[in-house]
C-alpha cells in the first residue's frame, strides 16, 4: 500500500514539474503563471488632480525620461584605425584590446593591465581613465 501511494506522490510531483516547465518556457510566460496560480488581478490606482500636485515645489521637478538616462550611458565609441564602433564598457575586463591599448597611447593609464592585476587601487585608476576616455571626441561613434 505505501509502495502505491508513494508511486502516486512521485507521479503528481513529475507533473507539476512537467506543468511548470511548459508554463515557463512559453513565451507569454508571465501571464500565464499568473493564471495558472489564479492569482486576482490588481487594483488600478485612482487618478490625483494634477492642480494640486504642480503648486508644490517637489512637483515642479520632472523626472528624467529612463531613455534620456539610457542614452547618455550608452556611448559607442569608434576605433579611428578600421572603423570598427562598439558600445562603451562599463567594465574594464570586459573592454575590446582596441580601447584597452587606446588608454595606455592617449595616457589615461600607465600599462595595459592583466585581469590578476585589477585590485582595489589599479581598479579606481581604471574605472576614471573609462570615464576620461568616454569624454574624448576623437573616439565618439
Amino acid at each position: 500500500m505505501t509502495r502505491v501511494l508513494g508511486l502516486l506522490v512521485a507521479t503528481f510531483i513529475a507533473y507539476l514539474l512537467y506543468h511548470l516547465s511548459r508554463v515557463a518556457t512559453r513565451p507569454d510566460a508571465e501571464n500565464t503563471v499568473a493564471d495558472a496560480v489564479a492569482l486576482p488581478p490588481a487594483a488600478k490606482p485612482e487618478p490625483v488632480e494634477q492642480s494640486a500636485a504642480v503648486e508644490s515645489p517637489v512637483a515642479a521637478k520632472k523626472p528624467v525620461p529612463a531613455a534620456t538616462v539610457a542614452a547618455e550611458k550608452a556611448v559607442l565609441l569608434r576605433n579611428p584605425v578600421d572603423g570598427e564602433t562598439v558600445s562603451a564598457p562599463g567594465n574594464y575586463r570586459f573592454a575590446k584590446k582596441w580601447i584597452k591599448e587606446a588608454l595606455v597611447a592617449e595616457g589615461l593609464l600607465d600599462k595595459i593591465y592583466k585581469n590578476s592585476e585589477l585590485g582595489d587601487a589599479n581598479a579606481l585608476k581604471v574605472k576614471a581613465a573609462l570615464e576620461q576616455f568616454r569624454q574624448l571626441e576623437k573616439y565618439r561613434a
